[in-house]
């Protein structure tokens, strides 16, 4: 277990195995490979590359990374699921999906975030961003508490 206060920043992959052992932090970041449909603006190529039947391989292994995430989460940890997709086949479902199987419990953000980003949360606690509404990369993000 890291020790309390200390940060440790862990780059693996995480489709392969927990890269720690079990209960190891307070918080993990799921920043998950996605289709990059939020990034569009920048990288219109990326609607070329994508074929159908990518989403739904995408979404396979972002909830197998969730997955690998809860081993490493001690109980009352929190964990952030983010994708740059606007596809709800990566983003809300997937999230929804690992909720159901976890038992994790969604957390509303809001309280622990300064505008202008606190305004990006719905009502449903989910942060959300366009390129046409807010002038930047789309994003989709949400928590989740392990109890």
């Amino acid at each position: 277990r890291i020790a309390p206060g200390r940060i440790a920043a862990v780059v693996a992959d995480m489709a392969a195995a927990p890269p720690v052992r079990p209960c190891a932090f307070d918080r993990v970041l799921v920043d998950a490979p996605c289709s990059g449909t939020g990034v569009l603006r920048r990288h219109p190529e990326i609607r070329w590359r994508l074929e159908p039947g990518r989403l739904a391989e995408l979404a396979s292994l972002q909830s197998r990374l969730l997955d690998t995430a809860v081993a490493m989460l001690r109980p009352g940890g929190c964990l952030v699921y983010s994708v740059c997709s606007i596809e709800p086949e990566e983003g809300d479902r997937v999230f929804d999906a690992f909720l159901d199987r976890s038992g994790f419990l969604k957390i509303d953000p809001r309280d622990h975030l300064r505008e202008p980003v606190r305004s990006l949360v719905g009502s449903d606690g989910r942060l959300r961003t366009f390129a046409h509404r807010h002038g930047c990369d789309a994003f989709f993000a949400a928590a989740a508490r392990r109890p």
